[in-house]
């Protein structure tokens, strides 16, 4: 199994529609790809209902919220971090993943071109889109993922020290 995870509420700007689609053609293509989506709000339902109309319900799990220090277990497990968003101004969504060696494709918003080079430490994907992130997630799988996640861990340890995480960003 190859394991794809994210965290995020459950608001409009976050993507979720976007997660979903690609993992509908992600299991298309690799069918014993599973995704763990975890996060509350109000477009959950809907969520859950757009993963059964596309048939990819069995392969998606939606997970309430985590306690902060069973974290590092969930991306423990995970081969990848997804994230749709159409805009993302926190980095710490990165940040956390990124902390944990976990790769991360993306949507090309202001927060993951910060943290993010293309191939390097992650992939970034040229729109908010079903498609482009399944593609997204596609190259990754013809990467090393692993070294990836490593350069994403430097990366992180390097932008997000410590002191900064401490004091807020």
């Amino acid at each position: 199994h190859f394991v794809i995870g994210s965290v995020a509420r459950y608001v409009a700007w976050k993507g979720h529609r976007h997660v979903i689609e690609a993992a509908a053609r992600i299991i298309q293509r690799s069918p014993y790809a599973r995704f763990l989506l975890c996060g509350s709000g109000v477009l959950r339902p809907a969520m859950v209902e757009l993963a059964k109309q596309l048939g990819a319900d069995k392969h998606i799990h939606f997970i309430d919220r985590i306690e902060p220090a069973d974290m590092p277990s969930f991306y423990g497990i995970l081969d990848a971090f997804i994230h749709g968003a159409v805009m993302e101004p926190f980095r710490l969504i990165y940040a956390e993943a990124m902390m944990n060696g976990v790769p991360v494709v993306s949507t090309p918003t202001g927060a993951a071109l910060d943290a993010l080079t293309d191939g390097v430490n992650g992939i970034l994907v040229p729109e908010a889109s079903g498609e482009a992130l399944a593609n997204g997630v596609s190259r990754l799988l013809a990467m090393d993922h692993k070294a990836m996640g490593a350069a994403g861990r430097d990366t992180a340890m390097r932008l997000f020290p410590f002191d900064v995480m401490w004091n807020g960003t």
